[in-house]
């Protein structure tokens, strides 16, 4: 039994959320506004993710250890010691350049990505924030990209899950063998997509 579980808000409160949803598409750029989304909306659903973890082997031994993966992604240097190739270097990779893919799922930091992102976690946390998120990215993007947003999702579905994964464990191993034993699909109709040119600034925030 989980002793050791966070207090939190578990009511879903749409009017807080649509009011969120007004403001971010008043202002994409206000991305503070996609946070008030996701809290309003998480119902249960983080708590249930938190109970799963410390039920996993991984999750019993990051909360006995009290381990921090922030500190150890904040230490460049040690960072920098993992092999070209591996999860650890890509990371730092992504952190340094910016326009890099997300490390494990392999969507880009534009719109589309952020969208497909999204997607991705929604099917392993269940938050209905960030499905709000994708049906109002999906209403604002041509139809071309939305093969993308619902590959990512069936994606999400089939991989393992990523929260009780040791990802200290991770860092050193190759990128594309961690994403094969995760079961991390290629996006494939992510990149068949040419996204400055279809997509407009304004469709999804960037989270």
């Amino acid at each position: 039994m989980v002793t050791d579980q966070p207090a939190m808000d578990t009511r879903l409160r749409p009017f807080e959320a649509i009011k969120a949803v007004r403001r971010l598409l008043n202002n994409p750029e206000d991305t503070s506004q996609v946070f008030i989304i996701f809290r309003a909306m998480r119902g249960r659903s983080a708590l249930r993710t938190f109970r799963r973890f410390a039920a996993s082997t991984t999750g019993a031994s990051v909360l006995r250890e009290r381990r921090s993966l922030l500190a150890t992604l904040e230490n460049k240097d040690a960072m920098m010691q993992h092999p070209a190739g591996s999860v650890g270097r890509a990371y730092v990779d992504f952190m340094e350049g910016q326009n890099l893919n997300h490390v494990l799922t392999g969507y880009g930091r534009d719109r589309l990505g952020e969208i497909c992102l999204l997607a991705f976690m929604y099917a392993h946390t269940g938050n209905l924030g960030m499905a709000m998120i994708v049906a109002m990215g999906l209403k604002r993007m041509p139809a071309v990209a939305r093969p993308a947003v619902i590959e990512a999702w069936r994606h999400g579905r089939k991989a393992r899950w990523l929260s009780d994964q040791d990802y200290e464990a991770l860092l050193p191993r190759p990128l594309a063998e961690v994403r094969r034993n995760l079961s991390i699909a290629d996006p494939a109709r992510y990149h068949a997509v040419n996204i400055e040119r279809i997509l407009p600034k304004s469709i999804a925030p960037a989270t």
